[in-house]
């Protein structure tokens, strides 16, 4: 079955990079809609990567024929299968290229991002993936959407943590947790991250801001990182919003600056542990060029401390050598 997806995958493409725009307009034409029932009829195969293909496909022959394929896939997203739901969604990020049908996909893409509010953590998941990679291709087609009044708060809520999506999971004598909500944040930072770059204009920055400086405190130190690299954008491009908030950032700041790695420390957990380290401090750095920003105490007086802590001086010295947060003043 795999096998018989990547070749009709390649058949698709091909056609799809030809130019073909309607049913009929090609040599595919006349088997369009038997093409397209052997896919629908796949969307909730158990196999993963069977579903990423199968969604693959339905996204490149919407290109073909936007007309007859993009109402087919909407009809299929208020079905009971989640695994459908999420198959059908994540389908458009294959649609939304360069040669996408705009028209078609203005008329149905409200359709589709309706599902990061799905019950489902797989449906949401391939709605993430769907929404960034239309914001990066194509932000001219999200813009419009961004007006209601329920994505951004849809996306903001993806990236708070959420503790009924963690899960306890044994293995043998031992037990560990499994965060399912994990890469929902990480998907909706990394959202946040492409808005910001494609349709700023759009965006409320103060709200914006405020679950953006929740995420400096996010139980994944991956998230983190992602949260100090937005904020440096933020603090170049809207320094004033910025300053507003400095104060509240320095708290979870300095607990990652503070903390100490274990003395039993895996040289791996040592690696991740300086990185995130070097990251919070990038992060300084572009922060205290903002304007005014001697006149935040609670960022003044963290600011201070590092310049009183030899190793975290020695760090902060290092990134302004290497111009890695901008231009600034070594700590003597």
């Amino acid at each position: 079955r795999y096998m018989l997806l990547q070749s009709l995958r390649q058949l698709i493409t091909l056609k799809a990079n030809e130019g073909a725009k309607s049913v009929g307009g090609d040599s595919m034409g006349g088997h369009l809609p038997t093409v397209l029932d052997l896919l629908i009829g796949q969307c909730n195969a158990e196999d993963e990567g069977v579903r990423s293909m199968v969604a693959e496909c339905l996204g490149r022959l919407a290109l073909i024929a936007p007309a007859h394929v993009l109402p087919a896939l909407k009809a299929l997203l208020t079905k009971d299968s989640p695994e459908t739901r999420a198959t059908v969604v994540y389908s458009l990020k294959f649609t939304i290229t360069d040669q996408a049908p705009m028209k078609e996909l203005a008329g149905c893409i409200t359709d589709f991002l309706l599902l990061l509010k799905d019950s489902e953590v797989m449906v949401r998941r391939a709605a993430l993936i769907t929404l960034n990679s239309a914001t990066h291709n194509k932000p001219s087609l999200i813009r419009p959407v961004l007006r209601s009044d329920w994505l951004l708060p849809a996306l903001y809520g993806e990236t708070v943590y959420k503790s009924e999506l963690v899960r306890t999971v044994n293995l043998g004598p031992f037990q560990h947790k499994v965060d399912d909500g994990a890469e929902l944040r990480k998907l909706s930072l990394a959202c946040m991250d492409t808005l910001f770059d494609k349709c700023a204009d759009k965006l409320d920055t103060s709200t914006f801001l405020v679950h953006l400086q929740d995420r400096l405190s996010d139980e994944l130190d991956d998230m983190k990182q992602a949260a100090y690299q937005l904020l440096c954008k933020l603090a170049v491009r809207e320094p004033f919003f910025v300053r507003e908030v400095l104060d509240a950032l320095a708290d979870p700041i300095s607990a990652v600056l503070k903390k100490k790695c274990k003395e039993n420390a895996s040289p791996q957990d040592v690696e991740r542990h300086n990185e995130l380290q070097r990251a919070a401090m990038v992060l300084v750095v572009q922060l205290h060029k903002v304007n005014d920003s001697n006149t935040c105490h609670k960022f003044l007086s963290m600011y201070d401390a590092i310049s009183h802590d030899p190793k975290l001086r020695d760090l902060l010295n290092s990134i302004t050598s290497q111009g890695e947060g901008g231009a600034s003043s070594a700590v003597a």
